[in-house]
């Protein structure tokens, strides 16, 4: 019989075991995440940081990958592009 996934998200082994852990997002509060199923003890796995927000990183994105300049990306925002 397969598992459904859902049915067990919130199980305490899934917690023990570091599979579900709870993590601060700015805007929701405290949310549940799945962890790492990876378990390498010389290199531990860890979530530092929640899920962005929609757009958290797109100018900084552009900017890198694009090289588009401050005045590139405040047209692209004044147009609604961004």
């Amino acid at each position: 019989m397969t598992a459904n996934v859902l049915s067990e998200f919130g199980a305490q082994a899934n917690f023990d075991n570091d599979l579900q852990l709870t993590i601060q997002h700015p805007l929701a509060g405290t949310i549940p995440l799945l962890g790492s199923p990876l378990k390498i003890p010389t290199n531990p796995t860890q979530m530092r940081l929640p899920p962005p927000l929609l757009g958290e990183h797109t100018d900084q994105l552009l900017q890198e990958l694009f090289d588009y300049d401050a005045q590139v990306l405040e047209n692209l925002h004044e147009q609604g592009v961004l």
